[in-house]
């Protein structure tokens, strides 16, 4: 068997059971994937030469990845690592981020193109600018640290507003958190403007996922008991100041996720963790909460049936083309817009996957606006 791979050991225990169930079976995967997934995608099971990003200019569309890539004494600092958009198979990253990282989960882009990441072990948000991002070992210019009573605590998902307000799941303290625009120009440790709880959604594992609909709103995934997620909405209004607002809809698809994502439409796009499907939501049923029907669900091809495998992450490109991560295997697959239309397996357009990629214990996601 096995030895099991924990890069941090989450407060709740029902979390903490989910996430080792999945590393604990990491390393042999990861040995057996690279080959099975060369072979199948006729790449080689190495890539000839590393990209070096140099003074190459960071492309529109480039796809950034957490691994938090930390081993069993629950220490190292994990990695960035970013591909291009036209890559497929078992390539090298074009370039790997490390500096000012420990353990990084949650990754945005503000409007300006800079690039935050959320540092779930050392407690901390580090933004690098997008002209170092061109750049081949780029240092964060700005690092954002908790003030006394742990307000920034195991940070994981983040996510921009419209105003450039940065929200954050503070996943070991039940909170999830907003720091201003102007909070963010500088080094230090800035007390949040808003401090959001729930007991009864944050309660059981805090939150993972976070994001912000076409029309402004904040959604929140949490954990209410042992087996099932739900993911929950607040308005723009009620973000003004700190409490516990009560949700203007909760939805509670009977299943386990991780984060979700909006379609330009406004549609929800909510993998499920341990069923290995991707479901969408229309906008018209998210207001009306409970356990809404999806309107379609995508499955793992026939021809791979594992291709799906522990899905967390997911982002939209310029195309209207998804991008989703499999924690499970370590791949990153993209599906194009013509394939979201109707239920269905169908075989994503590209497959990022194999020992080459340098993803390690990868669970979030980004696309460079």
């Amino acid at each position: 068997m096995s030895t099991v791979r924990v890069w941090r050991l989450p407060q709740h225990q029902a979390r903490a059971t989910r996430v080792v169930l999945r590393l604990g079976t990491l390393c042999l995967v990861s040995a057996v994937s690279a080959a099975m997934l060369s072979t199948a995608l006729g790449t080689p099971a190495v890539a000839s030469t590393a990209h070096v990003r140099g003074s190459l200019q960071l492309a529109p569309g480039t796809i950034f990845v957490a691994n938090a890539g930390v081993d069993n004494g629950g220490t190292g600092t994990g990695s960035v690592t970013e591909f291009s958009a036209t890559q497929t198979g078992n390539v090298h990253p074009v370039a790997t981020l490390s500096r000012g990282l420990n353990g990084p989960y949650g990754l945005a882009f503000d409007a300006s193109g800079d690039l935050w990441v959320a540092n779930n072990l050392s407690n901390t948000l580090v933004e690098y600018q997008k002209s170092d991002l061109a750049k081949a070992s780029p240092t964060p210019s700005v690092t954002i640290s908790s003030v006394p009573g742990d307000v920034l605590n195991s940070p994981a998902g983040i996510a921009f507003d419209s105003s450039g307000n940065l929200w954050v799941d503070n996943n070991s303290v039940d909170t999830v958190t907003e720091y201003t625009k102007a909070q963010l120009t500088r080094s230090g440790a800035p007390v949040p403007r808003v401090t959001i709880t729930n007991e009864a959604l944050f309660g059981q594992a805090g939150p993972y996922g976070v994001a912000v609909d076409p029309s402004g709103d904040l959604w929140v995934e949490g954990s209410p008991n042992d087996l099932t997620d739900a993911f929950c909405e607040y308005p723009r209004a009620q973000l003004a100041k700190s409490g516990t607002p009560a949700p203007r809809a909760t939805i509670s698809p009977g299943y386990q996720l991780w984060d979700l994502t909006f379609d330009s439409s406004g549609n929800a796009w909510v993998p499920n963790f341990y069923g290995n499907t991707l479901v969408e939501y229309p906008e018209a049923v998210l207001a009306e909460g409970g356990s809404p029907r999806p309107k379609l669900t995508i499955l793992s091809p026939s021809k791979d049936p594992t291709l799906l495998d522990n899905p967390a992450d997911l982002a939209f490109d310029h195309s209207g083309n998804l991008w989703l991560l499999n924690t499970g295997d370590q791949t990153l697959v993209e599906y194009t817009r013509a394939e979201l239309t109707k239920s269905g397996s169908p075989m994503p357009v590209r497959i990022i996957a194999g020992s080459a990629t340098g993803m390690n214990s990868a669970s979030y996601l980004a696309i460079e606006p």
